[in-house]
């Protein structure tokens, strides 16, 4: 293994506060959509069936994001000999065959996604903080490896993010309300 580098506790705390305001900007808009949602079902009720489960869904995701914000800024933890590396990936077989439900469904799993990938990182990073302290340089390693894998996935799970975001906004504009409210049942 490869001599392990010295991370500098000032960068250390720059990459939790990032992590913290990624969250809490995901937050927000989740939060931003779920109320869209809920305006959007009330001033046309036909859009109802799909606005009602989108609303959840950003609520949701509201309430997780929230979590991994506050995650990121628990102090090191002592349990540096587990490691979690996100696998956390959508399935996209389960999804259902017809638009837009299909589109609406598959990005709320990418945030759920996404929200796995930033809770994973925090904890490896938080684990990488509780080896330094204990002076355990294996774990220190090993928690080093499991943070950069955790923020690859979460960058490759946000850029997939805004790649569907595009479609999602199509999806919800060109979709005729009573085609909705039909396509849901």
């Amino acid at each position: 293994m490869p001599p392990r580098k010295k991370v500098q506790p000032q960068k250390k705390q720059t990459l939790k506060q990032k992590v913290a305001t990624v969250a809490g900007e995901a937050r927000d808009r989740a939060a931003a959509v779920a109320a869209a949602a809920v305006a959007v079902g009330k001033i046309q009720p036909q859009t109802a069936p799909v606005a009602g489960p989108v609303a959840v869904v950003a609520g949701t995701l509201f309430v997780l994001f929230t979590v991994v914000q506050k995650l990121a800024g628990d102090p090191p933890r002592d349990d540096f000999d587990q490691v979690w590396v996100s696998g956390a990936a959508v399935d996209e077989s389960a999804l259902p065959d017809e638009e837009p439900q299909r589109t609406v469904v598959r990005f709320a799993a990418q945030q759920t996604v996404l929200m796995d990938n930033m809770t994973a990182l925090v904890t490896s990073l938080e684990r990488y903080d509780g080896a330094v302290d204990a002076g355990d340089h294996d774990a220190a390693d090993t928690q080093a490896d499991a943070v950069q894998q955790n923020a690859d996935a979460a960058a490759a799970t946000q850029q997939t993010l805004q790649d569907l975001a595009p479609g999602l906004n199509d999806a919800w504009r060109d979709t005729p309300p009573k085609t909705l409210r039909t396509s849901i049942r």
